[in-house]
């Protein structure tokens, strides 16, 4: 029997991992794209040590992975995980940005860069970075940026980022859940950036339980009460 390919559920490809990075990590540890048994090895409880990520289940986790590997020229999420336990310790993630800028330029935004605790001191977070940095600079990148608290500033000087400009946000309102089956789905966004979603249920032979019209009029509605 053939060895099993684990590459096959990357959600990149894997030519894009940095080799000189991977070299450079302690033993014991892979450095790899995304993969689809990572809700099973802890990539989300990986994330709440970040921020709040929220009930997740595998199948959402799962749309959200399709999509993402449907723009996989976009979306780069890399883990590393721990072969002796099959835990992830360490993640990140470098969004392409196309403008028209710069020659139609490409720019690349790092984002979500976590570490566990219980693999802290062991240079995890560097090595997304440097990973993360490469990749960028394989698919064409001008340059890379992110946001960082002050107090994360040091750590990322040393990954050879520089402090340029201000960071400026703007969180979005409320939002509207109606019905959880990932069914039907409508999305409106409000004036004031405030994120809408009525979802509708389908009956037990498949059909939609409810006309899609009805669907539109809730949103539609919901965000008039917001503008």
């Amino acid at each position: 029997m053939a060895p099993r390919d684990d590459s096959l559920g990357d959600l990149f490809s894997r030519h894009l991992i940095s080799k000189e990075v991977q070299a450079s990590m302690v033993p014991g540890y892979l450095l790899r794209p995304l993969q689809p048994t990572d809700y099973e090895k802890g990539f989300l409880e990986c994330l709440g040590h970040l921020t709040t990520v929220g009930e997740i289940t595998k199948a959402q986790f799962m749309d959200r992975f399709a999509y993402l590997k449907q723009h996989n020229y976009e979306y780069f999420t890399i883990v590393i995980e721990n072969v002796q336990t099959s835990r992830i310790a360490a993640a990140g993630t470098v969004m392409v940005e196309r403008k028209f800028i710069h020659q139609n330029g490409l720019v690349g935004h790092i984002e979500d860069i976590v570490s566990h605790p219980d693999a802290r001191g062991k240079n995890l977070g560097k090595a997304i970075i440097d990973a993360l940095k490469h990749i960028g600079a394989s698919v064409g990148c001008y340059k890379i940026i992110l946001d960082c608290s002050e107090k994360n500033i040091p750590f990322y000087v040393k990954c050879g980022f520089s402090k340029q400009e201000y960071e400026m946000v703007r969180r979005s309102g409320s939002c509207l859940l109606l019905s959880v089956p990932p069914t039907h789905t409508r999305h409106v966004t409000d004036r004031s950036g405030a994120f809408l979603r009525a979802t509708l249920p389908r009956s037990s032979e498949g059909r939609p339980a409810l006309d899609m019209r009805i669907c539109d009029a809730i949103c539609a509605y919901w965000s008039h009460l917001h503008l």
